[in-house]
């Protein structure tokens, strides 16, 4: 093995509870009460589509209302609802150490990706960063990984894909990677290098 790719959210970070919070409050605003364990259904994928799939469960605003809300009470609360997994830090530090190349594959965009590396001092740990600005298509796509692998120089059976949802598991097996899944923070102790 030549590289890891890790993604962002549920993965490196746990920030899916202010993911989850922020489209409720913006699905609420616009008087549609939608159920939490639908809004997490659909994290790991990008924001405009979250928004769509869920506009075609429960019709009743645009997805530029609804996104523009999000964002609102996103950046509002991010900074206090977020934190890093310090078993994923630990397991990107031990892959540098043993001379891994590391990639971050993200649905977010570059500006949010920019805000949290930037606020958790861990941009440098990453040799290749790829988020849903620098693809047309984005996970469950296998486009974002392949770009990531591009971006490395390493072939698919020199890398392995680690993610905590349903749409890093397709992304990798379109792609043709191998995938581990963190279902739960101590599962980075399995993944062996």
């Amino acid at each position: 093995m030549k590289a890891v790719l890790l993604d962002l959210d549920g993965t490196i970070i746990d920030s899916v509870g202010v993911l989850v919070k922020s489209f409720k409050e913006a699905f609420r605003k616009f008087g549609l009460d939608v159920d939490e364990e639908i809004i997490k259904g659909f994290i790991g994928m990008p924001r405009r589509v979250i928004a769509e799939r869920i506009l075609e469960l429960c019709p009743g605003a645009d997805v530029d209302s609804i996104l523009k809300e999000r964002q609102r009470v996103y950046e509002a609360t991010w900074r206090s609802e977020t934190r890093l997994v310090p078993e994923a830090i630990l397991f990107i530090k031990m892959a540098k150490k043993k001379g891994l190349r590391v990639a971050l594959v993200t649905s977010s965009n570059r500006a949010r990706v920019s805000a949290l590396l930037d606020y958790f001092g861990i941009g440098e740990l990453f040799d290749c960063i790829v988020t849903a600005d620098d693809v047309e298509r984005g996970k469950p796509d296998p486009e974002p990984i392949l770009k990531a692998l591009e971006c490395l120089g390493v072939e698919l059976d020199e890398a392995l894909f680690v993610g905590d949802s349903v749409y890093d598991e397709e992304a990798a097996r379109r792609a043709g990677v191998r995938f581990f899944k963190v279902s739960k923070w101590e599962d980075f102790k399995k993944i062996g290098l």
